[in-house]
């Protein structure tokens, strides 16, 4: 991944789930993504539930 900056109109979590959702369809699989503690919340497990 490359390192973006999020703007105004994202937050932290909306850009690590787009992140994840862009590498997720480049690989055709889901990878193991580790994250801090910051990412262990509901609004980051109910945003990218739905990728497999």
């Amino acid at each position: 991944m490359r390192h973006e900056r999020i703007t105004s109109f994202e937050t932290p979590t909306s850009k690590a789930v787009f992140q994840l959702k862009t590498v997720t369809r480049e690989l055709g699989t889901r990878p193991l993504a580790a994250y801090d503690r910051g990412y262990g919340n509901a609004k980051f497990v109910q945003q990218q539930r739905t990728l497999r």
